[in-house]
């Protein structure tokens, strides 16, 4: 027999439930409870709401209900309890100071001098989960020193430091860093021993237009040990830059058969080799917009909208005046597409 103990379902609770049991002696109960509290903050009583957290966030024994309640002060946007924030950051657990930094990435104004200090020292922290939320709330506390950061993080020693530092790099707008220096820096990120820091350094390139991003996005199109949304940009990327490498690892996601779960990245495929003028991808998507099913007609109408398939014009501009037929706001949009893309 399981001796594991179960914590009851809870209702949301009211906001005076919520403040009677936030001082509950039982651990579940007051972890249960921050999730409401953070639900109330936006109230009338606000100050009440945010003294509660904070004093979780100080006082509590249990280390992750500590944790927890600085989060919950993150999600209520509660600037005004940032001195109770930077209090946490000196707590013994580093839990704790993990998620103060959190905190203080989503609530410290840049240039604060007191929390600019923490995320500089959580930068060169010896835990690698505290150097990976200090990049991440150096972005928005010292902007200014992001870009040395992002350079130091790409020679740790952590995979998924070297990873965020080129995600961020790559959906960062930087004056410190042209893209010129953000191409040099992808480019030596291609010879690193992760593959999906590789990957997130194609990415970069393959936007720039560099000829080596090719072979390392046409091989992210399996999807081995990547993020969803990185295997979905590698292959829009192989469409839209036309690297006819990518054709056969396209194909197979394109075409998975009768799966009884449909390939995430199946319609991605589609688009990608409709980009590469593969004609029977495209007279696939032609046909499906006549399809038996309104989901099938739907998915041929947002891949013909991506692809840019001048051949469907006629067809949509029919939908417009059959809102049965596909979804309204999805015909409106592929229509958009192809009049941007000077097809119409």
């Amino acid at each position: 027999m399981s001796s594991a103990v179960f914590e009851p379902l809870q209702l949301p609770r009211s906001l005076p439930a919520a403040l009677r049991d936030v001082s509950n002696p039982k651990t579940w109960v007051r972890r249960s409870v921050l999730r409401d509290l953070v639900r109330h903050a936006e109230g009338e009583r606000r100050d009440e709401v945010l003294r509660a957290l904070e004093q979780r966030a100080i006082d509590d024994p249990i280390v992750n209900l500590r944790a927890d309640a600085l989060l919950a002060l993150a999600d209520s946007a509660a600037t005004e309890s940032l001195d109770v924030i930077l209090r946490g950051a000196d707590d013994n657990e580093p839990r704790v100071r993990q998620m103060a930094v959190v905190a203080l990435g989503e609530l410290a104004p840049a240039g604060h001098a007191v929390a600019s200090s923490i995320i500089r020292q959580a930068l060169v922290s010896t835990e690698a989960a505290m150097r990976y939320q200090a990049l991440i709330a150096a972005r928005r506390v010292v902007p200014a020193e992001l870009a040395k950061a992002l350079e130091t993080a790409l020679s740790d020693e952590d995979l998924e430091l070297r990873y965020l530092a080129l995600r961020l790099l790559d959906e960062s707008d930087f004056e410190q860093i042209s893209e010129s220096e953000k191409v040099t820096i992808a480019g030596r990120a291609l010879n690193d021993e992760g593959h999906k820091v590789r990957v997130a350094a194609a990415l970069i390139l393959g936007r720039a237009g560099d000829s080596r991003a090719e072979a390392h996005l046409a091989g992210a199109i399996g999807g081995r040990d990547l993020e969803h949304d990185d295997v979905s940009a590698a292959i829009s990327l192989c469409g839209a830059q036309g690297y006819k490498s990518a054709r056969e690892a396209l194909m197979k996601r394109a075409h998975t058969g009768f799966r009884l779960v449909p390939d995430p990245h199946g319609l991605d495929a589609r688009v990608a080799l409709a980009k590469l003028g593969d004609a029977g991808v495209i007279s696939g998507i032609l046909g499906d917009l006549s399809a038996w099913t309104r989901h099938a007609r739907n998915m041929a109408v947002m891949a013909a909208g991506s692809a840019a398939l001048a051949a469907a014009e006629g067809p949509l501009e029919r939908m417009r005046n059959q809102p049965r037929r596909a979804d309204p706001e999805l015909v409106e949009e592929a229509l958009a597409s192809l009049k941007s893309a000077g097809t119409s």
